[in-house]
């Protein structure tokens, strides 16, 4: 869940890069193809990233982050004050 919310993020926002180089004209396309397979790769990286942030907060503070299951969602605990 965690690669697909980075990558995702990341992709899209590329991808409207892209398509606003693209319809800029012809000469832009070019740049536009171009940028569109360097990003592939940050893709990745974006997404790895992000899995391996959400899992260490899922192991560390689990609190922090609400889990939802197919029956019901369980809300994250509210820190008690002091």
């Amino acid at each position: 869940m965690g690669f697909l919310a980075g990558a995702l993020s990341f992709g899209l926002s590329a991808l409207l890069v892209v398509g606003s180089l693209a319809l800029s004209g012809s000469e832009l396309r070019a740049a536009a193809q171009l940028i569109l397979i360097a990003q592939f790769p940050v893709l990745l990286v974006e997404g790895a990233v992000t899995a391996a942030i959400l899992r260490l907060l899922l192991k560390v503070r689990p609190g922090l982050i609400q889990v939802s299951t197919r029956q019901r969602v369980v809300p994250a605990e509210r820190p008690q004050e002091a």
